[in-house]
């Protein structure tokens, strides 16, 4: 299904970061500080779109993705209301719960950065080139599926938000 089923945990801390949504996750999961897969956790399609039953089968399809085991970590976009913005507060309600459900997946302990915290006011599109440059320069391309949809940038975002975590 997703290419994290091919990954077999080594000794060190695994932390999955991720950007939240309702259609499902752009993630990275991470062991100690290197960046092992990358790629796109989608929703269930039998899961409602929005509630605590979203949010929870969101989650369980992340957990799922990590046949059993849990990451020690999590990282996700935290979110918040600005005052100015054009976006809905009910959708980054819904946000905030997809985060909630996915954090409480880490055994340790789990983090959320808040959007101008972790990317400032760089412009999606930029940011995510941005983020392309540093993986090409780890070697790191390799790692991430990408999808070839728009559901890309949610994986950069993902990967990013663990990025800024790690301090990379």
């Amino acid at each position: 299904m997703h290419n994290l089923n091919a990954f077999t945990p080594q000794e060190g801390a695994i932390t999955f970061s991720a950007d939240p949504a309702l259609h499902g996750i752009g993630a990275g999961v991470w062991q100690d500080r290197t960046l092992i897969w990358g790629g796109y956790i989608p929703r269930p399609k039998s899961a409602p779109r929005r509630g605590p039953e979203a949010w929870r089968r969101i989650a369980l399809a992340v957990a799922g993705e990590f046949r059993g085991l849990r990451p020690h970590y999590v990282v996700v976009e935290q979110m918040q209301v600005y005052k100015d913005a054009d976006t809905d507060p009910a959708d980054l309600l819904e946000l905030a719960g997809v985060g909630g459900a996915l954090a409480a997946l880490a055994t340790v302990q789990a983090f959320g950065y808040l959007p101008r915290t972790w990317k400032g006011q760089v412009p999606p599109e930029v940011l995510s080139a941005r983020l392309q440059g540093h993986l090409a320069k780890k070697d790191w391309s390799r790692r991430v599926q990408f999808t070839g949809t728009q559901r890309d940038q949610d994986i950069l975002h993902g990967i990013g938000v663990g990025w800024f975590h790690f301090g990379l």
